[in-house]
This record gives structure tokens, sequence and C-alpha cells, in this order.
């Protein structure tokens, strides 16, 4: 294995996944390109070309639909993408309205949770049979604490409404359910 595996030159990492096996999977900062390769060989080809103003933060691999999902922004817009971990192809594009600085993500069995460093709150995308994208829109759930201000929703009178502005939660028991 090497010590190190050599990037593109100007490629500014940020955001890496793995799987299968010894395949990586890091994504651009600088223009939004995602580079997959081995990491026993340290061989690295471009999977998803770069693009004029998309930024790519993290990354996952998801073992049930070899999709690699992406969290970034093109300009000043939020977006999460699925991207086939073979061909590349961008078999999702999903919009996050109000998203200011998607930085990370998880896959589980039915959602795909997204967190926004600059705002409080965690948006979730919901998956299909087997992992699968279905087209619906991103949703958003903060965590309102009692007697302190919603932050990432527009007013405290909405902390309880449902889960596309906030949701509430208790800070010993975390997020709460921000089911439909």
């Amino acid at each position: 294995m090497p010590e190190t595996v050599s990037l593109p030159a100007g490629f500014r990492p940020e955001g890496i996944t793995s799987g299968p096996g010894l395949t990586f999977y890091v994504g651009s900062v600088a223009d939004g390109r995602i580079a997959t390769g081995s990491l026993r060989t340290g061989a690295v080809r471009n999977l998803l070309p770069g693009a004029t103003g998309r930024s790519l933060r993290g990354l996952f691999w998801d073992r049930r639909t070899g999709l690699v999902w992406a969290v970034g922004s093109v300009g000043d817009v939020g977006h999460v993408w699925a991207v086939n971990g073979r061909s590349g192809a961008v078999v999702s594009d999903t919009v996050v309205p109000g998203a200011k600085f998607l930085n990370d993500l998880v896959v589980t069995r039915d959602r795909v949770w997204v967190t926004d460093s600059m705002v409080d709150r965690l948006t979730w995308i919901r998956l299909g049979p087997r992992g699968r994208p279905t087209g619906t829109p991103a949703r958003s759930c903060a965590c309102v604490v009692p007697g302190r201000p919603a932050t990432g929703s527009p007013s405290t009178a909405t902390a309880y409404g449902d889960c596309q502005t906030v949701h509430s939660c208790s800070t010993t028991v975390g997020w709460a359910d921000c089911g439909e």
C-alpha cells in the first residue's frame, strides 16, 4: 500500500468515503468533482467531472446501491447529489431550500441526513426501497431548546410546527423524530 495517494493538482480535497473494499471517493471544494481510486495501489481517476461554481464537502458511499452521496453547493444553492459509484452518472440532484453550508451526511435505511454548519438543523431526504432516491423534496428539522430562539427557523412561534419548518427536541434525548 502507498504511504500517500496523490490527487490532481488544485483538487482541494474535502470529504472522503470508502467502499467497496479498498476503493475510495473524495470530493473537491474547488470545482465539485469526485475522484475515485484504490487505497491499495494509489491509482486515481475522475468519477464526476468538475463544474463551475460547484463545491463538494461531505461524501457517503451506500453499499446497498453503490451510490456515492455528496453534499455541497452550486454558488449559494445547497444540493445533495446521488452519483453512480461506477459510472459517475448523477442519479439524483436535490436542492435544499434555505441551505447555507451543507457539510456532512449519513445514509440510513430510509433517509439521507444532512448537516448544515451555518443553520442549526438537520435536513433529510426520503429514500425508496433498497435505498434508491425517490425524487421527493428535502425536509428540515431544527433542534429547539425551550427558552432559546429557534435558530434556522422563521420565528419561535413555529418552533413546534411541522418538520418542514422546525421540530422540537430534548437536549437529553437528542434530535426528535422528524417523521411525516
